[in-house]
């Protein structure tokens, strides 16, 4: 019997009276919340499954725009290539922006999991400007290599030509220069790197 005024039967009226508002709670829900229909179910399952559709087209496209952005800025081929080829294109800019190319040197090269990196320093003497656009033009040009320092000194305190060291850094993909084929996902790989 539910009753509030013995201090001792309280609690056990609260739990009946919290048990006959439960189940009070699921007879209305049973009452008045249709069942699931198997035409409701499938309905939701078909939404679900376009949903699912939808974000891994969204996926593979955001995966073969990143793919082309690595094509873009790695080399295909070996260090044995990749130097030689970036030498002409480095030589062939100095020359555009009236500069002397003093050296071209490799340095050690280090792996990653995914990518091995390329060092060379670039050493040109020109006018400072000429210097500051050929900088620029490393990374902009479609070079493939990325500048990680440039130190620039005045060449001779009687003119105004100067010596710059430019650091830059090529990257090699070893997955680059797989066919592309269906079981790739599409993939393009990297352009090799063109002979000197």
């Amino acid at each position: 019997m539910i009753s509030f005024r013995d201090k001792s039967a309280t609690t056990t009226s609260v739990i009946i009276v919290a048990s006959i508002l439960a189940l009070l709670g699921t007879l209305i829900v049973m009452v008045f919340v249709p069942p699931p229909t198997a035409k409701g179910l499938s309905t939701k399952a078909r939404r679900d499954e376009m949903k699912a559709r939808i974000a891994i087209k969204d996926a593979r496209e955001r995966e073969a725009e990143a793919m082309r952005l690595v094509a873009e800025t790695t080399w295909a081929g070996n260090a044995q290539t990749v130097g030689p080829a970036a030498l002409a294109r480095v030589t062939q800019m100095a020359k555009s922006r009236n500069l002397r190319l003093v050296a071209f040197r490799p340095q050690r090269q280090s792996d990653d999991a995914d990518l091995t990196m390329l060092p060379f320093l670039i050493t040109v003497e020109g006018t400072y400007p000429n210097v500051v656009q050929f900088s620029r033009d490393l990374e902009t040009t479609g070079t493939r290599l990325s500048v990680s320092m440039v130190q620039v000194s005045s060449a001779d305190a009687n003119s105004d030509r100067v010596t710059a060291t430019v650091a830059t850094m090529a990257y090699l993909n070893p997955r680059a220069g797989t066919a592309t084929t269906p079981a790739a996902g599409g993939r393009t790989p990297s352009k090799e790197a063109p002979r000197a």
